[in-house]
């Protein structure tokens, strides 16, 4: 299996987190809806603006104080991330889809679950 190096993100000013909370699909896990902070260009959904309510993390930051959502990536409708999994990139996450574990959704990769 060929290992992925993960630029090392710190967070940034682009996303905040929402007050409004639910458990994650493991049932533990808290997480929260990402809200856009500062407005960007995604090179497929086009502008994302200042205040778009996306899905759901568990935080904006891992353990490791890297960015568990960077470059410009965006994750939205139900879709949840948490554990140690990365966004980055132009990588969307949507739908009902769940990324979770030491996954890495990178590049111009599109992650859907349908219900």
């Amino acid at each position: 299996m060929k290992r992925i190096q993960c630029k090392k993100e710190k967070v940034n000013d682009r996303f905040i987190l929402s007050k409004e909370s639910k458990l994650a699909i493991d049932g533990i896990t808290p997480l929260f809806r990402i809200i856009v902070n500062v407005s960007f260009t995604h090179k497929f959904l086009g502008r994302i603006e200042k205040g778009t309510i996306g899905g759901w993390v568990e935080s904006l930051l891992l353990k490791s104080r890297d960015a568990r959502v960077y470059g410009n990536a965006w994750v939205f409708g139900n879709a949840e991330v948490f554990g140690n999994a990365r966004v980055f990139g132009n990588a969307w996450v949507f739908g009902n889809a769940w990324v979770f574990g030491n996954v890495r959704v990178y590049g111009n990769a599109e992650v859907l679950k349908q219900k």
